[in-house]
């Protein structure tokens, strides 16, 4: 009988690497599933929310075609509001970027912190 039984720990380090491995394939499998959930559920919810923002600034165009009495005049203000906002925020891009990529850097050390 032999103290040590190399093809029996070869076989039992073999199966272990191959469980790990398969360990591995599960949680990798897991991760992206629970991303591409999210990913499914952010684009659910700005979809929504687009729509309800287009209707509720259509409603709106309504309001300030009603108080101007004319049939386009709240179109044109609101057209040239959002256009400000829209310069204003393209002259912000990188300093909004930042603050973004900061909010879903620490959003993501929460959820590593949660997942422990």
């Amino acid at each position: 009988m032999k103290i040590f039984d190399f093809d029996k720990l070869l076989d039992t380090l073999t199966g272990y690497l191959e469980t790990k491995l398969e360990l591995f394939k599960i949680e990798v499998k897991e991760e992206v599933t629970r991303l591409i959930a999210k990913a499914i559920i952010y684009f659910v919810i700005l979809l929504l929310s687009a729509i309800s923002l287009l209707m509720g600034l259509v409603a709106l165009a309504i309001v300030l075609n009603d108080l101007t009495k004319t049939n386009y005049m709240g179109f044109v203000i609101l057209f040239a509001l959002i256009t400000i906002i829209s310069i204003f925020l393209f002259s912000k891009k990188e300093r909004i970027l930042e603050k973004i990529l900061k909010h879903i850097s620490k959003q993501a050390e929460l959820d590593e912190v949660k997942d422990e």
